[in-house]
């Protein structure tokens, strides 16, 4: 996993899973889901040189809840990340959801060149 992306949902404190939580084992709001939707790669000399990803955080919540979403927010700004938010609330699942999205480099293209 992306180490920024870790330390980031650790500093959030909010419990978290990669794209969603197993059927019933979902915790109790309020949570993150973090998804990795798309990358796009820069080639050069004949190889990925480049690796740019889509991460998105999405936190889900009982109601709008402010406090929960300023905890993302600083977060993201401490990490020197700027963001784009959207927001919805989901009747059939009677919950809040929130949406971060930003771009990064991957990492892991790093370790991999290496």
């Amino acid at each position: 996993m992306n180490r920024l992306i870790l330390t980031l949902l650790k500093n959030i404190g909010f419990p978290y899973a990669c794209t969603s939580f197993a059927v019933g084992e979902a915790p109790k709001l309020p949570y993150l889901v973090f998804l990795i939707p798309r990358s796009d790669v820069t080639y050069a000399d004949g190889t990925n040189f480049y690796t740019q990803i889509l991460v998105s955080f999405e936190l889900y919540t009982k109601r709008k809840d402010r406090s929960a979403e300023r905890r993302v927010e600083q977060a993201l700004e401490d990490a020197l990340i700027s963001y784009s938010k959207s927001e919805v609330f989901i009747p059939g699942e009677d919950m809040y959801e929130v949406i971060y999205e930003f771009e990064m480099e991957d990492e892991n293209h790093e370790e991999k060149q290496s």
